[in-house]
């Protein structure tokens, strides 16, 4: 998020849901809320593949969620 603040912004973000410190969802929900960030095109890309996960991914608007094998 520091990063976003102070330069330009990425074309898109490919991020894990497991994150040190605030995790892959706490970051997209933050990105989502802000008025400069929320067009970036978000993917998650993760190990964890659970129905409940990838749902959440998908209806918090994340652009598609793919699991690592």
């Amino acid at each position: 998020l520091e990063r976003l603040s102070r330069n330009p912004l990425p074309d898109l973000i490919v991020s894990d849901v497991m994150l040190e410190g605030m995790g892959g969802f706490v970051l997209f929900e933050h990105l989502a809320a802000a008025e400069r960030t929320r067009g970036i095109p978000f993917i998650f890309l993760t190990a964890r593949g659970s129905l409940d996960d990838r749902l959440r991914g998908l209806s918090e608007g994340a652009l598609d969620y793919i699991t690592k094998p």
